[in-house]
């Protein structure tokens, strides 16, 4: 069996954060996952994962309030009933440790939002 290791949150986000902002500056550089994974010491694998697992949570976000705005609008669903089945599924979340496990990670999110913005920001100065 493989020995998993385990990375910080604020190591993902960190992560995350250096391959938006490499991104950012080089749209075509196909190399991005693999220098970030080398400059921070973490798996290539591992950080392609926190990618597809942001992806997937922005996703869902995005369909959810997305469903919040049908609902509100009125928009019915295919069979002829609303869009939404009318119970408020943030209100009723999984349980106190998993609503503590996302709010750890959309912390580390908006904290590697925040590095990358400082670079920006950093950025524009010096320039």
């Amino acid at each position: 069996m493989a020995l998993e290791r385990k990375y910080s949150v604020e190591l993902k986000a960190e992560a995350l954060a250096m391959v938006d902002e490499l991104r950012e500056r080089d749209p075509g550089d196909r190399s991005v996952v693999r220098t970030t994974a080398l400059a921070l010491g973490v798996g290539e694998q591992s950080l392609r994962a926190w990618l597809k697992t942001r992806e997937k949570r922005e996703a869902q976000r995005a369909a959810r309030e997305a469903g919040r705005d049908g609902a509100a609008s009125g928009i019915t669903g295919t069979a002829g009933g609303p869009a939404s089945s009318g119970f408020d599924t943030d209100s009723v979340g999984p349980g106190p440790a998993a609503a503590s496990g996302e709010l750890e990670r959309e912390l580390a999110y908006l904290r590697g939002e925040c590095t990358r913005l400082r670079a920006a920001i950093n950025a524009l100065i010096s320039s």
